[in-house]
């Protein structure tokens, strides 16, 4: 069995790394554990897919906040190598507090503030990993909700036509890149769900709503196009040689 640990900042980043694991593996050969680091504890959160026969085995960890994911992955490096993790990526928002005080007012987004963070998380991994060219931290911008922008049919589903969804961006969304486009997408979806009167506050219920309706052509159609390139190097690097 090969295995891949896969860290990530928060709950809605956890559900979606699993629902894009479970199709894009179609539920063949792989199993999923899924947990939640607290109180120096790694407590099982839901849901797993147990499989002891499967070729491919990923542990998904939430450690609570985007500034805990590279510490968790340096520091639980070698015990993961010793129980046969081969490789340890990480998954948090490129928004974030210190990425507000890096910009400063007026806010907004700034490649070349966004290729600072990635280039010190790069050489934070260089001087510090045990094994660094099995380790990869991958930031999503600007926040993993971008890539929800990305997904048509998840509007679609949800019964939200293409004209609410343009008197809501302001603008035609099949030309955007949201990644590009959205500072904090999280507010952009809140103002989307409003049109049927959902909210969105990030609860798992909420996020499996969306994320569920997600296919996996859809996540392929993703990977295909020229939005969201975040989400193409994360998809990239959830494979072993």
């Amino acid at each position: 069995m090969r295995k891949i640990a896969i860290f990530v900042e928060g709950n809605t980043e956890l559900i979606f790394v699993r629902e894009y694991l479970r199709k894009r593996f179609e539920y063949q050969d792989l199993e999923i554990e899924c947990r939640k680091r607290q109180f120096g504890r790694f407590d099982k959160v839901p849901y797993p897919i147990p499989n002891p026969n499967a070729k491919f085995h990923f542990r998904i960890i939430d450690v609570g906040g985007d500034g805990n994911v590279l510490d968790n992955m340096l520091s639980d490096e070698n015990l993961l190598q010793r129980i046969g993790y081969e490789k340890i990526i990480g998954l948090r928002d490129m928004f974030s507090e210190s990425y507000k005080k890096a910009v400063k007012q007026p806010l907004r987004i700034v490649p070349a503030i966004s290729d600072k963070f990635i280039e010190r998380a790069n050489s934070r991994i260089l001087e510090q990993a045990k094994s660094p060219t099995k380790m990869k931290l991958c930031f999503a911008i600007m926040e993993i909700e971008a890539w929800f922008l990305a997904i048509p049919n998840i509007w679609a589903k949800k019964g939200i036509s293409t004209a609410q969804l343009k008197s809501v961006l302001k603008t035609d969304y099949s030309t955007i890149d949201p990644e590009t486009t959205f500072l904090h997408p999280t507010e952009t979806i809140k103002d989307i769900l409003k049109i049927i009167n959902e909210p969105y506050r990030k609860q798992a219920d909420e996020v499996e709503s969306l994320v569920g309706k997600i296919t996996k052509q859809d996540f392929e159609d993703l990977q295909n196009s020229q939005k969201c390139n975040s989400f193409k190097e994360f998809a990239s690097n959830l494979t072993l040689n």
